[in-house]
């Protein structure tokens, strides 16, 4: 009996150590962002007294991408045209580019989708941004 409790605790030691080796550190939300990512879409809805005023998804240009460094400034490039400035992150679910807050809906190692949100009285101007690396 006693060489049976001596097994069961070295297999359950054997299990932990295995275990514990094999989990992997969850990346940070500023670890997923840093990197370049290209800019696949956007998609809009403007509502006006809680009618659909206008919609849609425009597809972006092959080369669109922006680059988060992780130094807290970003470089965007759309149409060849380059800018650049600086973003934070607010907690793990939001970002703020320069001036403007957005929600991050999903942040994976290969895809993220940013969404905001402007009311103005009785107007309501939402956008999602689509990323992929």
């Amino acid at each position: 009996m006693r060489k049976f409790g001596t097994l069961l605790v070295a297999g359950l030691a054997l299990l932990f150590v295995v275990g514990a080796s094999s989990c992997k550190k969850e990346k940070t939300t500023k670890e997923k962002i840093t990197g370049t990512w290209s800019i696949d879409k956007m998609a809009y809805k403007y509502t006006s007294d809680g009618e659909v005023i206008d919609e849609g998804t425009e597809q972006n240009a092959a080369g669109d991408k922006i680059t988060f460094n992780d130094d807290g400034t970003y470089v965007v490039i759309i149409d060849g045209d380059q800018d650049n400035g600086n973003y934070t992150l607010v907690g793990d679910d939001k970002i703020r580019i320069d001036d403007e807050t957005l929600d991050i809906q999903e942040l994976t190692s290969n895809s993220m989708i940013l969404y905001g949100k402007d009311v103005e009285d009785v107007d309501v101007y939402e956008s999602w941004l689509y990323f992929s690396k």
